[in-house]
């Protein structure tokens, strides 16, 4: 039959705009819907007996919820199949996916640029050490001079 986008604020536990929302298109539909017995869920009929499909479902619900169950059921509203999970998006298997994807990458970049930093501060160690090497040498040959032979060698050397 035909195809309408439905919109409806639902809160928990009352159905009742949803149902409104399907019935109101239902002429164009081909889909009726009707609160369930226990007061909660919404069934969704079909006028000409055929399949029902939902399809992009958008649910506004917090992180870590579930947006609810469905289930198919024969003519006489019995269950003919398990209940399936209604999940937001964001929950799906593609997009779990792609969020460890993106994670591995970022673990990725942050472990290599943790090795480049280290590796410059081994560098930057070994040219301290080095520097500290030429220091002490250095302050070793002054503390070996002899300051009487220096100055009159300086002066042979400025006199000559």
């Amino acid at each position: 039959m035909g195809v309408a986008e439905i919109s409806a604020d639902v809160v928990r536990d009352v159905p009742g705009p949803l149902v409104d929302a399907v019935n109101a298109v239902s002429e164009r539909t081909g889909v009726k819907a009707r609160i369930a017995d226990d007061g909660v869920g919404v069934i969704l009929e079909t006028i000409r007996g055929s399949d029902v499909v939902v399809s992009d479902l958008k649910l506004d619900v917090q992180p870590g919820q579930l947006a609810g169950y469905a289930r198919d059921l024969d003519e006489s509203g019995a269950p003919k199949s398990d209940i399936h999970t209604l999940l937001p998006v964001a929950y799906s298997n593609a997009n779990v996916l792609e969020g460890i994807q993106a994670t591995t990458g970022h673990m990725a970049v942050q472990r290599a640029t943790a090795g480049s930093l280290a590796a410059a501060v081994d560098s930057q160690a070994e040219a301290l050490e080095f520097r500290s090497i030429q220091i002490e040498k250095a302050v070793a040959g002054l503390e070996d001079l002899d300051i009487a032979a220096a100055v009159t060698r300086l002066q042979e050397l400025l006199l000559s």
